[in-house]
């Protein structure tokens, strides 16, 4: 499968709840970096714990906020890196029950494990204005 289509599917399985799916795609070499708090500040995630946020994020949103998490993206610019790896940068519109609540920029790198791509990278930060920084 075609990078590009695998990650389409990889979103769309997101806006699904398709939590399984999901955290099936996310490589065991995952590292990621979060920074959607306050301006200076970041998380950092493995695999284990990205999965474990993926599963209680989404209960928490479908099963006690009773509202449908969404996440827009609008890709800026795709690039492989060999035949093995592919960066993408987006913005994504964060999205509960219909009510954007956050603007994100993020970089992912999928990586061609076996015959299946994955989840590599992902840096995210929450989109401030330039006033805001």
């Amino acid at each position: 499968m075609m990078a590009q289509a695998a990650i389409r599917q990889h979103r769309e399985a997101m806006n699904r709840g398709d939590v399984e799916t999901v955290n099936a795609g996310i490589s065991e070499r995952y590292l990621g970096v979060f920074c959607l708090g306050n301006a200076g500040t970041h998380e950092i995630y493995n695999a284990q714990e990205i999965r474990d946020g993926n599963a209680s994020a989404d209960h928490y949103y479908r099963q006690e906020m009773k509202k449908v998490p969404q996440w827009a993206y609008t890709d800026w610019e795709w690039g492989l890196r060999g035949e093995s790896e592919c960066v993408v940068s987006s913005r994504i519109d964060f999205s509960l029950g219909g009510d954007v609540i956050m603007h994100a920029l993020v970089t992912e790198v999928y990586a061609l494990e076996g015959d299946r791509w994955m989840l590599l990278r992902e840096y995210m930060e929450k989109y401030r204005p330039v006033q805001e920084i």
